[in-house]
Protein backbone atom coordinates (compact mmCIF):
# COMPACT_ATOMS: atom_id res chain seq x y z
CA UNK A 1 0.00 0.00 0.00
CA UNK A 2 1.40 3.63 -1.19
CA UNK A 3 1.65 6.16 1.01
CA UNK A 4 -1.23 8.71 0.53
CA UNK A 5 -3.38 5.31 -1.03
CA UNK A 6 -7.00 6.09 -1.09
CA UNK A 7 -7.53 2.31 -0.72
CA UNK A 8 -6.39 2.41 3.20
CA UNK A 9 -5.25 3.82 5.97
CA UNK A 10 -1.04 3.32 7.26
CA UNK A 11 -0.96 2.52 11.05
CA UNK A 12 1.80 3.55 12.14
CA UNK A 13 4.25 1.18 14.58
CA UNK A 14 3.45 2.52 18.44
CA UNK A 15 4.11 1.46 21.81
CA UNK A 16 0.74 0.69 23.15
CA UNK A 17 -0.53 0.29 26.67
CA UNK A 18 -2.01 -3.12 27.32
CA UNK A 19 -5.22 -2.84 29.45
CA UNK A 20 -5.00 -4.76 32.97
CA UNK A 21 -7.01 -7.74 32.72
CA UNK A 22 -9.73 -8.64 35.64
CA UNK A 23 -7.12 -11.43 37.41
CA UNK A 24 -4.33 -8.41 37.34
CA UNK A 25 -5.82 -6.38 39.65
CA UNK A 26 -7.99 -8.83 41.98
CA UNK A 27 -4.26 -10.70 42.33
CA UNK A 28 -2.58 -7.19 42.92
CA UNK A 29 -5.44 -6.13 45.04
CA UNK A 30 -5.16 -9.38 47.38
CA UNK A 31 -1.13 -8.85 47.44
CA UNK A 32 -1.28 -5.25 48.55
CA UNK A 33 -3.77 -6.68 51.55
CA UNK A 34 -1.92 -9.79 52.47
CA UNK A 35 1.03 -6.91 53.17
CA UNK A 36 -0.58 -4.59 54.96
CA UNK A 37 -0.94 -1.94 52.09
CA UNK A 38 -4.88 -1.59 52.16
CA UNK A 39 -4.95 1.56 50.43
CA UNK A 40 -3.23 0.02 47.11
CA UNK A 41 -5.57 -3.22 47.71
CA UNK A 42 -8.57 -1.47 47.72
CA UNK A 43 -7.69 0.75 44.35
CA UNK A 44 -6.73 -2.42 42.37
CA UNK A 45 -9.42 -4.79 43.98
CA UNK A 46 -12.23 -1.57 42.80
CA UNK A 47 -11.07 -1.54 39.60
CA UNK A 48 -11.32 -5.20 39.29
CA UNK A 49 -14.74 -5.19 40.60
CA UNK A 50 -15.61 -2.43 37.79
CA UNK A 51 -14.55 -5.09 35.38
CA UNK A 52 -16.43 -7.97 36.33
CA UNK A 53 -19.87 -6.51 38.00
CA UNK A 54 -20.61 -10.21 38.74
CA UNK A 55 -17.72 -10.66 40.44
CA UNK A 56 -18.35 -11.89 44.21
CA UNK A 57 -14.86 -12.40 45.14
CA UNK A 58 -13.43 -8.83 44.12
CA UNK A 59 -16.00 -7.59 46.78
CA UNK A 60 -15.63 -9.56 49.65
CA UNK A 61 -11.71 -8.78 49.38
CA UNK A 62 -13.17 -4.87 49.28
CA UNK A 63 -14.60 -5.66 52.33
CA UNK A 64 -11.64 -7.04 54.27
CA UNK A 65 -9.67 -4.26 53.28
CA UNK A 66 -12.06 -1.74 54.57
CA UNK A 67 -12.95 -3.41 57.66
CA UNK A 68 -9.18 -3.88 57.86
CA UNK A 69 -8.82 0.45 57.87
CA UNK A 70 -11.66 0.87 60.28
CA UNK A 71 -14.48 1.81 57.56
CA UNK A 72 -16.69 -0.90 58.67
CA UNK A 73 -20.12 0.75 56.66
CA UNK A 74 -18.05 0.59 53.74
CA UNK A 75 -16.95 -3.16 54.39
CA UNK A 76 -20.60 -3.10 55.21
CA UNK A 77 -21.85 -2.64 51.80
CA UNK A 78 -18.93 -4.86 49.61
CA UNK A 79 -20.07 -7.64 51.91
CA UNK A 80 -23.57 -7.52 51.15
CA UNK A 81 -22.88 -7.10 47.59
CA UNK A 82 -20.91 -9.85 47.95
CA UNK A 83 -23.39 -12.26 49.47
CA UNK A 84 -26.20 -10.76 46.89
CA UNK A 85 -23.55 -12.40 44.79
CA UNK A 86 -23.05 -15.09 46.18
CA UNK A 87 -25.78 -16.01 48.42
CA UNK A 88 -24.03 -19.75 49.71
CA UNK A 89 -20.96 -17.77 50.72
CA UNK A 90 -20.82 -18.89 54.67
CA UNK A 91 -17.38 -16.76 55.28
CA UNK A 92 -19.24 -13.69 53.59
CA UNK A 93 -21.74 -13.93 55.93
CA UNK A 94 -19.89 -14.34 59.03
CA UNK A 95 -17.38 -10.95 58.00
CA UNK A 96 -21.08 -9.15 57.63
CA UNK A 97 -21.80 -10.02 60.34
CA UNK A 98 -18.73 -9.10 62.12
CA UNK A 99 -18.34 -5.69 60.29
CA UNK A 100 -22.36 -4.75 61.03
CA UNK A 101 -21.08 -5.68 64.72
CA UNK A 102 -18.14 -3.46 64.85
CA UNK A 103 -20.48 -0.65 63.53
CA UNK A 104 -22.84 -1.33 66.41
CA UNK A 105 -25.72 -3.11 64.11
CA UNK A 106 -26.20 -5.75 67.03
CA UNK A 107 -29.13 -7.10 65.34
CA UNK A 108 -28.28 -6.45 61.74
CA UNK A 109 -25.41 -8.62 62.52
CA UNK A 110 -27.51 -11.77 65.04
CA UNK A 111 -29.04 -11.49 61.36
CA UNK A 112 -26.11 -12.02 59.14
CA UNK A 113 -24.36 -14.41 61.34
CA UNK A 114 -28.18 -16.83 61.44
CA UNK A 115 -27.98 -16.67 57.86
CA UNK A 116 -24.02 -18.31 58.05
CA UNK A 117 -25.19 -20.67 60.57
CA UNK A 118 -27.95 -22.11 58.29
CA UNK A 119 -26.07 -22.52 55.88
CA UNK A 120 -23.00 -24.35 58.07
CA UNK A 121 -24.66 -25.59 61.33
CA UNK A 122 -21.48 -27.00 62.70
CA UNK A 123 -19.25 -23.45 62.15
CA UNK A 124 -18.75 -22.70 65.71
CA UNK A 125 -17.26 -19.50 64.58
CA UNK A 126 -21.19 -18.19 63.96
CA UNK A 127 -22.76 -19.79 67.45
CA UNK A 128 -19.25 -18.03 69.06
CA UNK A 129 -20.60 -14.91 67.96
CA UNK A 130 -23.98 -14.95 67.96
CA UNK A 131 -23.45 -15.63 71.66
CA UNK A 132 -21.09 -12.61 71.90
CA UNK A 133 -24.16 -10.59 70.22
CA UNK A 134 -27.13 -12.07 72.86
CA UNK A 135 -24.56 -11.16 75.47
CA UNK A 136 -24.21 -7.05 74.32
CA UNK A 137 -28.19 -7.65 74.22
CA UNK A 138 -28.46 -8.81 77.53
CA UNK A 139 -30.56 -11.96 76.33
CA UNK A 140 -28.86 -14.20 78.32
CA UNK A 141 -30.94 -17.15 77.67
CA UNK A 142 -30.14 -17.04 73.51
CA UNK A 143 -25.99 -16.60 74.70
CA UNK A 144 -26.71 -19.65 76.37
CA UNK A 145 -28.53 -21.85 74.14
CA UNK A 146 -25.70 -21.26 71.76
CA UNK A 147 -22.83 -21.59 74.58
CA UNK A 148 -24.47 -25.40 75.07
CA UNK A 149 -24.21 -26.03 70.97
CA UNK A 150 -20.48 -25.15 71.28
CA UNK A 151 -19.92 -27.04 74.14
CA UNK A 152 -21.85 -30.31 73.17
CA UNK A 153 -19.38 -29.94 69.88
CA UNK A 154 -15.95 -28.98 72.12
CA UNK A 155 -16.15 -28.82 75.44
CA UNK A 156 -12.95 -27.23 75.73
CA UNK A 157 -13.78 -24.38 73.34
CA UNK A 158 -11.77 -21.70 75.26
CA UNK A 159 -13.65 -18.28 73.79
CA UNK A 160 -17.13 -20.64 75.48
CA UNK A 161 -15.89 -21.33 78.27
CA UNK A 162 -14.94 -17.65 79.27
CA UNK A 163 -18.15 -16.29 77.93
CA UNK A 164 -19.84 -18.58 79.96
CA UNK A 165 -18.19 -17.56 82.82
CA UNK A 166 -18.91 -14.27 82.43
CA UNK A 167 -22.75 -15.15 81.81
CA UNK A 168 -22.77 -17.00 85.37
CA UNK A 169 -20.66 -13.97 87.08
CA UNK A 170 -23.48 -11.48 85.32
CA UNK A 171 -26.37 -14.14 86.75
CA UNK A 172 -24.18 -14.39 90.41
CA UNK A 173 -23.34 -17.89 90.14
CA UNK A 174 -19.94 -16.75 90.98
CA UNK A 175 -19.02 -20.62 92.46
CA UNK A 176 -19.41 -21.78 89.28
CA UNK A 177 -18.12 -19.08 86.67
CA UNK A 178 -14.88 -19.88 88.89
CA UNK A 179 -15.04 -23.61 87.75
CA UNK A 180 -16.19 -22.62 84.51
CA UNK A 181 -13.09 -20.31 84.04
CA UNK A 182 -10.32 -22.23 86.13
CA UNK A 183 -11.20 -25.27 83.55
CA UNK A 184 -10.20 -22.41 80.68
CA UNK A 185 -7.08 -21.81 82.66
CA UNK A 186 -6.28 -25.65 82.47
CA UNK A 187 -6.79 -26.33 79.37
CA UNK A 188 -4.87 -23.22 77.92
CA UNK A 189 -2.95 -21.68 80.52
CA UNK A 190 -0.92 -19.33 78.36
CA UNK A 191 -4.75 -17.37 77.52
CA UNK A 192 -4.55 -14.03 78.96
CA UNK A 193 -8.73 -13.49 78.48
CA UNK A 194 -9.25 -16.04 81.14
CA UNK A 195 -7.11 -14.83 83.81
CA UNK A 196 -8.78 -11.24 83.31
CA UNK A 197 -11.86 -12.85 83.65
CA UNK A 198 -11.24 -14.73 86.72
CA UNK A 199 -10.12 -11.55 88.16
CA UNK A 200 -13.00 -10.11 87.48
CA UNK A 201 -15.03 -12.87 89.09
CA UNK A 202 -12.66 -12.55 92.11
CA UNK A 203 -13.19 -8.57 92.39
CA UNK A 204 -17.23 -9.39 92.45
CA UNK A 205 -16.87 -12.15 95.26
CA UNK A 206 -14.59 -9.06 96.69
CA UNK A 207 -11.23 -10.95 97.02
CA UNK A 208 -9.15 -7.74 96.22
CA UNK A 209 -5.81 -9.96 96.63
CA UNK A 210 -6.65 -12.98 94.20
CA UNK A 211 -7.61 -10.37 91.35
CA UNK A 212 -4.91 -8.74 91.58
CA UNK A 213 -2.87 -11.99 91.27
CA UNK A 214 -4.84 -12.70 88.49
CA UNK A 215 -4.80 -9.60 86.36
CA UNK A 216 -1.00 -9.60 87.14
CA UNK A 217 -0.55 -13.04 85.41
CA UNK A 218 -2.71 -11.66 82.44
CA UNK A 219 -0.77 -9.16 82.00
CA UNK A 220 2.89 -10.79 81.92
CA UNK A 221 1.51 -13.09 79.53
CA UNK A 222 0.40 -10.12 77.38
CA UNK A 223 1.50 -6.99 77.98
CA UNK A 224 -0.61 -5.51 75.23
CA UNK A 225 -3.76 -5.89 76.89
CA UNK A 226 -5.70 -2.65 78.01
CA UNK A 227 -7.94 -4.66 79.49
CA UNK A 228 -6.14 -6.24 81.79
CA UNK A 229 -4.04 -3.27 82.94
CA UNK A 230 -7.47 -1.38 83.31
CA UNK A 231 -8.72 -3.87 85.55
CA UNK A 232 -5.13 -3.83 87.73
CA UNK A 233 -5.27 -0.37 87.84
CA UNK A 234 -8.78 -0.22 89.19
CA UNK A 235 -8.37 -3.58 91.45
CA UNK A 236 -4.60 -1.80 92.55
CA UNK A 237 -7.05 1.75 93.52
CA UNK A 238 -9.40 -0.03 95.66
CA UNK A 239 -6.62 -1.51 97.22
CA UNK A 240 -5.33 1.65 98.43
CA UNK A 241 -2.04 1.55 96.28
CA UNK A 242 -2.94 4.43 94.75
CA UNK A 243 0.73 5.17 93.10
CA UNK A 244 0.95 1.98 91.36
CA UNK A 245 -2.52 2.09 89.88
CA UNK A 246 -2.12 5.41 88.39
CA UNK A 247 1.28 3.71 86.96
CA UNK A 248 -0.58 1.08 85.44
CA UNK A 249 -3.62 3.03 84.24
CA UNK A 250 -0.58 5.22 82.28
CA UNK A 251 0.76 1.86 80.82
CA UNK A 252 -2.48 1.34 79.71
CA UNK A 253 -2.67 4.59 78.32
CA UNK A 254 0.17 4.60 76.32
CA UNK A 255 -0.79 1.74 75.11
CA UNK A 256 -4.69 3.27 73.71
CA UNK A 257 -4.37 6.65 74.21
CA UNK A 258 -8.36 6.67 73.75
CA UNK A 259 -9.02 4.59 75.98
CA UNK A 260 -11.53 6.58 78.05
CA UNK A 261 -12.15 4.40 81.02
CA UNK A 262 -8.26 4.00 81.88
CA UNK A 263 -8.01 8.04 82.12
CA UNK A 264 -11.05 8.51 84.01
CA UNK A 265 -10.10 5.76 86.72
CA UNK A 266 -6.60 7.92 86.45
CA UNK A 267 -8.49 11.11 87.03
CA UNK A 268 -10.27 10.07 90.03
CA UNK A 269 -7.07 8.72 91.75
CA UNK A 270 -5.23 11.55 91.18
CA UNK A 271 -8.59 13.30 93.04
CA UNK A 272 -7.86 10.58 95.70
CA UNK A 273 -4.69 11.90 96.06
CA UNK A 274 -5.72 15.49 96.27
CA UNK A 275 -4.26 16.24 93.24
CA UNK A 276 -6.50 18.16 91.78
CA UNK A 277 -5.14 19.53 88.70
CA UNK A 278 -4.06 16.33 87.38
CA UNK A 279 -7.96 14.52 88.35
CA UNK A 280 -9.52 17.29 86.27
CA UNK A 281 -7.42 17.31 83.57
CA UNK A 282 -7.90 13.70 83.25
CA UNK A 283 -11.59 13.77 83.18
CA UNK A 284 -11.34 16.59 80.89
CA UNK A 285 -9.65 14.33 78.75
CA UNK A 286 -12.06 11.15 79.28
CA UNK A 287 -14.70 13.90 78.38
CA UNK A 288 -13.28 14.74 75.02
CA UNK A 289 -13.14 11.59 74.09
CA UNK A 290 -17.16 10.82 74.71
CA UNK A 291 -18.82 14.02 75.33
CA UNK A 292 -21.66 12.01 77.37
CA UNK A 293 -19.44 10.57 80.04
CA UNK A 294 -21.86 11.10 82.30
CA UNK A 295 -19.25 9.72 85.01
CA UNK A 296 -16.68 11.92 83.92
CA UNK A 297 -18.86 14.76 83.60
CA UNK A 298 -20.42 14.48 87.00
CA UNK A 299 -16.79 14.14 88.74
CA UNK A 300 -15.35 16.96 86.98
CA UNK A 301 -18.49 19.34 88.00
CA UNK A 302 -17.30 18.79 91.52
CA UNK A 303 -14.27 19.26 91.27
CA UNK A 304 -14.60 22.62 89.64
CA UNK A 305 -17.12 23.14 92.17
CA UNK A 306 -14.79 22.54 94.81
CA UNK A 307 -11.81 24.68 93.47
CA UNK A 308 -13.21 26.94 91.38
CA UNK A 309 -17.01 27.43 91.84
CA UNK A 310 -17.29 27.01 87.84
CA UNK A 311 -19.24 24.21 86.10
CA UNK A 312 -19.54 22.71 82.52
CA UNK A 313 -22.31 23.29 80.45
Amino acid sequence: MQRGSKSGKVIPFTLLKRQRSYQSHYESGRSFYSRGFFEEAIRHLRRAAALDRKDSNSRMQLGLAYAARGDYDSAVSYFKRGVELNPKDVDGYYHLGMSLFYSFRVREAIHAWKKGASLDPHDLDFHIALSEAYFVLADTTRCKDHLEQILAEDSNHIEALNLKGRVLMQEGELSLAIQTLQKAIRIDRWFAGSYVNLGIVYVQSGFWDAAVSFFKKACRLDPQNTEALVNLGHALWHKGELLKAIETFSQAVKLDPEDKEAIYFMGMVYLELNQYKDGERCLKQALLLDPDFSDAKRELEKIQHKTKGGKIK
